[in-house]
């Protein structure tokens, strides 16, 4: 099933290299996509909602998921908890790497 988790960052703390969003100086709410069933889902969400194959982070060991803030935020669905959101992290544990 396709989740959404919300959080604020700050735009500092997200930047690294090659990576830099414009325009913004302070706090940013982001809503965090992801599947808790399988990659291939994930993927089909993006392609459903116009969201570029290359938004999808991809880190082993982690879940794979897109970050929405700006226009995209609007996609977001019905957020889980923090609890529910780590349970899913934790239950994941790799296998849900593209």
């Amino acid at each position: 099933m396709i989740k959404f988790y919300y959080f604020e960052s700050n735009a500092k703390d997200m930047s690294r290299p090659g990576f830099r969003i414009r325009g913004v100086h302070g706090p940013l709410q982001i809503c965090q996509v992801y599947s808790d069933r399988t990659c291939k889902e994930l993927l089909r969400w993006c392609r459903a909602h116009e969201v570029p194959k290359l938004m999808i982070h991809q880190h082993v060991g982690l879940l794979s998921h897109v970050d929405l803030w700006g226009s995209r935020f609007a996609l977001g669905g019905p957020g889980v908890s923090k609890e529910a959101f780590i349970a899913d992290v934790r239950y994941s544990d790799g296998r849900l790497y593209m």
